[in-house]
Formats: C-alpha cells, sequence, structure tokens
C-alpha cells in the first residue's frame, strides 16, 4: 500500500503538469526566456514538493538516510543545472542581441535578464559562456548610451563632425570592450559649446548613473520617441548675446 498521502499526489500531478504544460504555452507564443524560467521554476517547485521525506528520518537509520536524500537533493540539483545551463546561454545571447535589430522594450529585456541572472545564482551556475552573454549585454546598453548622445545632437541640430568622431570611437571594440569612465564621454564633447554642452550634459548624466546601477535614469536615456518628445520640449537654447561693453 502506498504511503503517499492523496494531497501528495494531487501536488505533484498538478507541479508536473506545470512543469509541462506552462512552458509549453510559452512556447507557442513565441517566448523562450519566458518558457526557461517556467521549466526550471516548476522543476524546481516539484523538487521541494518532496521534503516532507525528511520527516520520515528517526532511529538509527537517520544519519544514511539524510546522506541518501542529500545525495539525492545534490543530483536533482546538477541535474537543474544541466537542464538550465543552455537554456540560460541562449536566452541570454537571444536577450543581448534583440534590442539590436527590434525591440521588445528596454525595460522588459532588463527585467528578463535580472531574471536570468538571479536563476544563474540560484542553481549556483558560474558559466564564463554565460556570464559573457551577460556581460555582452550590458556592454550593448553602455554603448547605446553614448550612442544616444550623438542621436540628441542631430535632433537638437547640434552639428559638430569631430566630436561625433570621438564619440564613436568609444563605442568599438566590442571584443574586450571597457566601458569609457565619464570623463572620457565629456573629454569627447570637447569643443562645443557651452550652451551646447549643457543641454546634453543629462544625457551623461544618464550614461553615468547606468554605469553605476545598471538601470535606466529616465525614458529619454533610451527611447527614441521619448528622446523626440524631450527635444521638442527642452529646445536648446541659443548663445547669449554679448552685453554692450563686455
Amino acid at each position: 500500500m502506498s504511503s503517499k498521502s492523496p494531497k501528495a499526489g494531487v501536488t505533484n500531478f498538478v507541479l508536473t503538469a506545470a512543469l509541462i504544460g506552462v512552458p509549453a504555452v510559452f512556447g507557442y507564443l513565441g517566448k523562450p526566456t519566458e518558457m526557461t524560467i517556467a521549466t526550471v521554476a516548476c522543476a524546481i517547485a516539484l523538487a521541494f514538493a518532496h521534503i516532507d521525506k525528511l520527516e520520515s528520518f528517526k532511529g538509527a537509520g537517520f544519519e544514511a538516510k539524510m546522506r541518501d536524500v542529500l545525495d539525492e537533493a545534490n543530483a536533482t540539483l546538477h541535474s537543474l543545472q544541466n537542464l538550465a545551463r543552455p537554456l540560460l546561454l541562449t536566452n541570454a545571447a537571444n536577450i543581448a542581441q534583440s534590442g539590436r535589430w527590434h525591440g521588445i522594450g528596454r525595460e522588459k529585456e532588463h527585467k528578463l535578464i535580472s531574471q536570468l541572472e538571479a536563476l544563474a545564482k540560484s542553481l549556483e551556475i558560474d558559466d564564463d559562456e554565460i556570464n559573457d552573454q551577460f556581460k555582452d549585454y550590458y556592454n550593448y546598453q553602455y554603448v547605446d548610451h553614448i550612442r544616444f548622445i550623438a542621436d540628441a545632437m542631430d535632433r537638437a541640430h547640434i552639428k559638430n563632425e569631430v566630436v561625433k568622431e570621438r564619440l564613436a570611437a568609444l563605442t568599438t571594440g566590442r571584443i574586450g570592450y571597457v566601458p569609457p569612465t565619464v570623463t572620457k564621454v565629456r573629454d569627447a564633447l570637447a569643443g562645443l559649446q557651452n550652451n551646447q554642452l549643457m543641454w546634453l550634459e543629462p544625457f551623461v548624466i544618464d550614461y553615468e548613473y547606468y554605469k553605476e546601477n545598471r538601470k535606466y535614469r529616465r525614458p529619454e536615456a533610451v527611447d527614441y520617441y521619448s528622446l523626440t518628445d524631450y527635444v521638442t520640449a527642452h529646445p536648446l537654447a541659443p548663445i547669449e548675446p554679448p552685453t554692450a561693453g563686455g
């Protein structure tokens, strides 16, 4: 006669169904990242559903049974790591590249990357290839912030090809890319007029904030529609004419 309670049986059935069904739905909808997270989350929940086995470890056989459970838990973790590793790698790479050609929304990108990083950490996955994809993602964001400064110049009709070339030079070198310091970004703007520097300064601060926090400071830092609205609402101030006798 089975010792498994009806409640435990129902729980296992529901979790097993979720493990199969929920990722399948995300896969059908073309959402591989959500499918990855759902698969691993359901697998972890199913593993922890058996934690009540610990209650039966009494008497002389406690230590031996505990070792068996720990071995089983380690084997389960190892299996989950093997399951999650290729999925994490693929989805991190997809997210890192997705914003280059068609948008899924920068905020959503960030949320998904954060979830994948948290998942890798919770499963104790320290994989160089996966870490490189996370690094690539953030490097792309640094580059985009600098390119946004050049785009802001264009939309505000700030003409200076030398400055734009300097900014472009700060975005090259994907392999081994090191995001420039804020000082280097400001140095690249040298030669612009004071009113132009003042107008562009919020975009430099956007870069600085992202570099320190890996968060967007404001929509105008990453969204072209918001940038257009910003330029309309905050036109470049004209140069103050010299005062008489000045």
